[in-house]
């Protein structure tokens, strides 16, 4: 937490349900409660491999949320698009999201914006890249900008996520 309160990129190892999301979370939510709020800006995106962790991560991160003026989004595939599109719209502060929806919105959507995402979040890594979304995670990388801060999470250190670490 106190790396990822400074900003830093990191890489964090631990094996599912050890209490990552709260590890990134939590820094997340306490560097936002300082934010300018003037112009509502999209500034973190979290990336889960399925569904069901990006449902969970929504639920875990809106209950941390509760009591402050943080706003939240989905871009999750096997659920209404429309629906997460208008909810995108509104430039919500943190963007949870399975990786094949996320890129649909960047590629296709012009009310989703990923310009000035400021920390982005690779939860279980290695989960995604056995999915097959080595490609889709490589084009997000690419396109969103430089100056990010980048946490990765997975609950192997895989060859193909030590790649994943590198770019």
């Amino acid at each position: 937490i106190p790396v990822a309160l400074l900003g830093k990129d990191l890489v964090g190892g631990a094996q599912t349900g050890s209490g990552k999301t709260g590890a990134f979370l939590i820094p997340i939510l306490e560097r936002l409660l300082y934010r300018p709020k003037k112009v509502a800006t999209t500034r973190v995106a979290i990336l889960m491999p399925t569904r069901e962790l990006a449902l969970q991560c929504f639920s875990v991160a809106k209950k941390l949320a509760a009591f402050t003026d943080i706003t939240f989004g989905q871009a999750i595939g096997g659920l209404n698009s429309r629906e997460q599109e208008k909810e995108l719209k509104k430039r919500p502060d943190i963007v949870i999201a399975t990786p094949g929806r996320f890129i649909d919105f960047m590629r296709n959507s012009s009310s989703f914006q990923v310009d000035t995402i400021e920390i982005m979040v690779l939860d279980e890594a290695d989960r995604m890249l056995e999915d097959g979304f080595a490609d889709e995670l490589n084009e997000i990388l690419a396109t969103i900008p430089k100056s990010r801060q980048t946490m990765l999470f997975s609950a192997t250190m895989t060859s193909k996520v030590d790649d994943l670490i590198r770019v």
